[in-house]
């Protein structure tokens, strides 16, 4: 079973604007683990965010885990988490 994932990002434009950050994207990859367990699910997919702050170029590797519900047919992000790359 193959669990297409589609996450948008939804930050919080004050604590951006505080910290000087805009032009902020997030590209994710390929899920590179997961499981499926009935109607619970989780996987866990690389990602690379990219943005600006204070005018310099940022960016930040690590991964999103996915808690995933199916909820009448359709699975939703039940709870999500991010961990940067270690290096």
């Amino acid at each position: 079973m193959v669990v297409r994932i589609t996450y948008v990002v939804r930050t919080s434009r004050y604590r951006n604007r505080d910290n000087g950050i805009d032009d902020e994207r997030s590209t994710l990859s390929v899920p590179t683990s997961g499981s499926v367990e009935g109607d619970a699910a989780y996987a866990v997919v690389p990602v690379r965010i990219a943005y600006r702050q204070r005018g310099h170029a940022v960016v930040e590797n690590g991964a999103w885990t996915f808690a995933l519900r199916n909820a009448g047919g359709t699975w939703k992000i039940a709870s999500a988490a991010f961990a940067p790359a270690t290096r």
